[in-house]
């Protein structure tokens, strides 16, 4: 048995996760899963000009956990609407 201790695990298809924070991580490695890794990296780069749009630059962890947790919760709907 090998132990890692790594917030994001992946081993062949399953990723494994410790805590919440992590929730937007998975979401990526997911959609790179059933996707492509350019296709998670344009979806990252996409949503990230919108927190920016919305947040500006300012680090506000409350309203950045915010964001990521409605934009992960929604990306299907966001990426469809983004690419009409």
């Amino acid at each position: 048995m090998n132990v890692v201790n790594e917030p994001i695990l992946v081993d062949r298809n399953i990723i494994m996760s410790y805590y919440p924070e992590t929730a937007s991580g998975v979401a990526f490695e997911l959609l790179k899963m059933l996707t492509s890794e350019d296709e998670m990296k344009r979806s990252y780069g996409i949503l990230e000009k919108i927190r920016t749009s919305l947040l500006g630059d300012k680090k506000n962890v409350v309203n950045n956990k915010t964001f990521w947790c409605y934009a992960i919760l929604n990306l299907n709907q966001i990426l469809t609407k983004l690419m009409v």
